[in-house]
């Protein structure tokens, strides 16, 4: 037995069943009383059986929700299963030597029954067949213990069958079809049971123990030690048919036709595997299909697909073309001395096997310490032929054997570390065994043991889940006492059915109310409150109150760790299950704040509970203040900050965190008390007190303040003598540095500033403005960021700026001279005087007072600046030009005609000066020595003698021009003109 297998309580169940009454035995009958039925049956094609109908094994169809599933991983333990060497041990239950028996025999007159004298009314142990409790060898204790519940629940039905079961007549074999349930005893009594166990009939069959009970749903077979196979119907139980094949028969199956074709397969000690038909006569026609390998201990079939064990094995025969279509041998076991004598394990003869058919194209076997699983698939054809067992018959055409329309594929074979008793399909791709741990004391085991049920994984051979079961009296029986049934009512949960010689237990997987149940049972209150969310009858005012109770415990274990997310769970899913019931509603706040408090009284204040508390269910104010208090004074400020910052402000009590922090801010140093003054500007803005907030803000040195001034502007009178140190907030290095940055730079930096300075304008005067810049100490370092926002004002309300032009002169003068002159040329309403004479002052800004001077006529002023201070004779000549006035040009020639580079550029401009080019040759001294003054002078001359040429060329051409025309006038004005008179009269 594993560690890991675990001994359950088998708990009686009151509500499963009723009791079924008494039971009304027949007569028995005697061999005298059987003679021949048979009759002369046509060989039809029979319709197609399920798996289901064959041998009472159900495709499994879980119910159960994806939790169970889960569950099932979670709470069981999944030990990998070693596959071991096998050795066999001889059956003593299986000797014997008996003859085959042709004789056929059939019941003429309908069956009487039997009565009680046949049957003891009391079990061998004289113990009350009454249904109770399977109690478990460990202690209650250990059971308490355990953290997960049991995957399998078992419940004791003896008393729900009939009354005669488990008495000195044991049961030997079971069939649990969809129709009816079967049991077969030792003496050779067949109980038929509906699958709710109230009795139908009870026939005595055979004269010793019934060894194989077979049913498709309406027909049923029996084989027996007495060498008999006896077959019946579901509607008249009563009328059997019996034949004897003199030899202990182990198994039999009918045709799915079997009303009409009255054919079955049987097969036992006498090492054949026979087909029995009736002839044309209607006498009975038995044809051999194996013999020579042992006695047979199993057949079964699907569909169209027959197989049996015996010493070869496994053999799977195709019943239309007879052709064998699988052999599987049985394993020999590899010697194991530590293990003892394992010969026994490979003796096929010593172990019964047991079958399942999980699916319509699957079969499980189990035989042994071996499970195998095989698939059976069809391969096209272009015609089928008859799918009943007569098609093996012997027949003129038989020797025209055709391809087999089907395949038997071994998928997965594996040894388990148990003696299998039994079989069953359960859900996905496990597979339920029954049976006993494989090795005693280095013995097989194959009595006197606990039987134990496991559930493998089939294709991988795992182990999921291993219980052992206390059966009464388990210690007087052996392997071959146990048999496993499994059946499914309606797409109903599968039932399972541990059947013993001498008890019945019920079996199933356990469901959602159960897990409940056994989660509330061991105060597993969480999961029992998780479970129910998938359980329709557990309303959730009950959910809920499973949930505060678990909480609740949590509180007296002191377990605060996950404390709040699990109130935040519990209550959050109570909210969603009801959220149309007001009164719940309130319910579910009243209990979490109750709870909340609690863990506040007891200052178990975590991150837990701080971070599953709901800020939208209108909790007292007093929960938050109390952690947000709790946080502050015991110094975890980040915490702190964290809150207020992630809380909704109308949680929790601003004015009295306000008060808090102004405190502790006036106890600290600056440096110290920067944080606290943070979160107090937080909550300010928070709540709207914007000029409580800017006024820590700039202690702080916070720039957010010029966001906070130009959303609300109206404040900012409030803060015009603190305006200037605002506007510098941005700047984070020293004052005195911002005249060396360039305007550029100063734009970027000051972006937000400047338009808050242009916001401001609105609310205080553009003179006090520009006078706070001014009055500054570092007037001098923020005069280029006082242009800056004087041409941003100018930009958006220019009429305000036609006064302070003067202004801009001066810091234009002082920041940015290169733009000084676009200014006064552009604007108009500055002084002209002034701004002559401040420019006077300042060295270099000729053009600008060319600029002035021309502006106010004074062109010769601004001549002499060009001449004295350009000394720039092109710029002067262009100057003249511009004003177009005879009196500048005489005052130029006359201040110039000592300066040979103006002489030299006046000469060079002969056709400007016109007349006066003489007046400049002639007023030249002649000790001026003019640089390239024959140059000069030479291209003057030679432009007028081009010019002469031409005039000459023109006047040529006029007067030749003038000549012809004069002589042709001459010509004309000389000719005389004739008229005639009379025509003119």
């Amino acid at each position: 037995m594993s560690e890991e297998s675990i001994k359950h309580e088998l708990l009686d169940n009151q509500d499963i069943r009723t009791d079924l009454g008494t039971l009304s035995l027949q007569e028995g009958l005697n061999k005298d009383d059987i003679i021949s039925q048979s009759q002369n049956t046509n060989l039809e094609p029979v319709s197609t059986s399920s798996p289901t109908a064959s041998h009472s094994a159900h495709l499994n169809n879980d119910r159960h929700s994806e939790y169970i599933n889960n569950l099932q991983n979670e709470y069981t333990d999944k030990p990998l299963i070693q596959s071991e060497s096998i050795n066999d041990k001889k059956n003593s239950e299986l000797k014997g030597d008996t003859s085959y028996i042709e004789e056929e025999t059939s019941i003429n007159e309908p069956n009487e029954g039997i009565t009680d004298d046949d049957i003891d009314e009391t079990s061998e142990d004289g113990e009350s067949t009454a249904e109770d409790e399977v109690t478990d060898e460990d202690s209650e204790e250990d059971e308490e213990d355990e953290e997960n519940p049991p995957l399998l629940k078992y419940t004791r039905i003896t008393s729900k069958l009939p009354k005669s079961f488990f008495q000195r007549d044991t049961i030997s074999c079971c069939n649990f079809n969809e129709n009816a349930f079967f049991f077969g005893t030792h003496a050779g009594i067949l109980h038929i049971t509906t699958t709710e166990f109230k009795p139908i009939q009870t026939l005595k069959c055979h004269r010793s123990s019934i060894m194989s009970i077979y049913c498709d749903g309406s027909n049923f077979g029996t084989a027996s030690m007495d060498g008999t196979v006896v077959t019946g119907s579901l509607e008249l139980p009563s009328q059997l048919t019996a034949f004897d094949f003199k030899r202990p028969v182990h198994a039999v199956v009918l045709d799915d036709d079997y009303v009409n074709s009255k054919m079955f397969v049987s097969g036992g000690m006498a090492g054949q595997v026979v087909l029995s038909q009736r002839n044309w006569l209607g006498s009975r026609t038995d044809v051999t299909l194996s013999k020579g390998k042992g006695s047979i201990l199993g057949i079964y079939k699907l569909e169209n697909t027959i197989f049996w064990f015996n010493d070869d094995g496994i053999t799977f025969v195709d019943s239309v073309t007879k052709s064998q279509l699988l052999q599987i041998p049985y394993p020999q076991a590899n010697h194991d001395f530590t293990q003892g004598n394992n010969n026994d394990l490979s003796r096929p003869d010593l172990f019964k096997p047991h079958v399942s058919f999980p699916e319509s194209d699957r079969i499980i076997i189990g035989w042994g310490c071996n499970l195998w699983s095989l698939k059976v698939s069809l391969i096209p054809k272009a015609s089928q032929e008859s799918s009943h067992i007569g098609s093996i018959l012997s027949s003129a055409a038989s020797s025209l054997r055709g391809t087999p329309d089907r395949q038997v594929e071994l998928e997965h074979h594996f040894t388990v570390q148990m003696i299998i008793a039994g079989v069953a399909s359960f859900k996905d791709d496990q597979l339920m065994c029954l049976g006993y741990e494989k090795w005693n004391k280095n013995q097989i085991q194959l009595k006197a043991a606990i039987p134990e049920l496991r559930i493998f994984d089939i294709v991988t051979g795992e182990e999921i889940n291993s219980d052992e079961v206390i059966v009464k009296s388990y210690e007087r029986l052996t392997i071959n006492d146990y048999h496993l049934g499994k059946f499914i009512y309606n797409d109903s949960i599968p039932q399972y059915y541990l059947v013993s010689a001498t008890d019945c237990i019920n079996i199933q997987e356990l469901s959602l109310i159960d897990h409940y149940e056994w989660f509330l049972k061991y105060d597993k209150l969480l999961k029992a409150w998780d479970i129910a969310q998938y359980i329709p009858s557990i309303q959730p005012r009950d959910r809920l109150t499973v949930g505060i109770n678990y909480l609740l415990d949590e509180l007296s274990l002191n377990h605060w760790d996950e404390l709040g997310s699990n109130m935040k769970k519990v209550f959050t899913t109570a909210e969603k299950d009801s959220s149309e019931d007001i009164d719940f509603q309130q319910l579910i706040n009243e209990q979490w704040q109750t709870l909340i408090f609690k863990a506040l009284n007891a200052k178990k204040i975590n991150k837990d509970l701080i971070d599953n508390l709901p800020q939208d269910h209108g909790f007292d104010i007093l929960i938050f203040d109390t952690i947000l208090e709790d946080q502050l004074l015991n110094k975890d400020f980040n915490e702190f900050c964290r809150l207020i910052h992630l809380w909704d402000i109308t949680c929790f009590s601003t004015g009295v965190l306000e008060e808090k922090l102004e405190s502790e801010i006036k106890h600290l140093s600056e440096e110290n008390a920067k944080p606290y003054r943070e979160q107090l500007i937080y909550l300010y803005l928070r709540t709207g007190k914007y000029s409580k907030a800017i006024a820590h803000m700039l202690i702080n040195r916070d720039k957010k303040a010029i966001d906070i001034l130009i959303e609300n502007p109206h404040l900012i009178p409030e803060f015009k003598q603190s305006l200037i140190k605002i506007i510098l907030l941005p700047y984070n290095k020293d004052l005195s540095t911002i005249e060396n940055l360039s305007r550029d730079e100063i734009t970027i930096i000051f972006t937000k500033s400047i338009q808050l300075s242009v916001a401001a304008v609105k609310y205080i005067p553009l003179d006090k403005l520009i006078n706070l810049f001014k009055n500054n100490k570092r007037s001098t370092s923020i005069a280029k960021l006082l242009l800056i926002v004087l041409e941003s004002i100018s930009r958006s309300e220019p009429q305000l700026m036609r006064t302070q032009e003067n202004e801009m002169v001066r810091l234009y003068i002082a920041c940015d001279r290169e733009k000084l002159l676009p200014f006064l040329k552009e604007k108009r309403n500055y002084d002209v005087d002034k701004a002559i004479l401040i420019c006077q002052a300042e060295s270099g800004l000729y053009n600008e007072l060319i600029y002035l001077w021309g502006r106010i006529g004074e062109a010769k002023k601004a001549l002499k600046i060009i001449i004295d201070e350009l000394n720039d004779p092109k710029m002067a000549i262009d100057y003249v030009i511009s004003w177009r006035n005879d009196e500048l040009w005489d005052f130029m020639i006359t201040y110039t005609i000592d300066k040979p580079e103006y002489i030299r550029l006046l000469l060079k401009n002969s056709d400007i000066l016109g007349e006066r080019y003489m007046a400049v040759i002639t007023g030249t001294n002649n000790n001026i020595k003019i640089s390239n003054i024959k140059e000069a002078v030479n291209d003057t001359l030679n432009g007028k003698s081009l010019s002469l040429e031409v005039v000459k060329n023109i006047l040529k051409l006029v007067d030749d021009e003038s000549f012809h025309v004069a002589k042709e006038y001459l010509r004309l004005s000389g000719k005389g003109k004739y008229f005639d008179v009379d025509e003119a009269i």
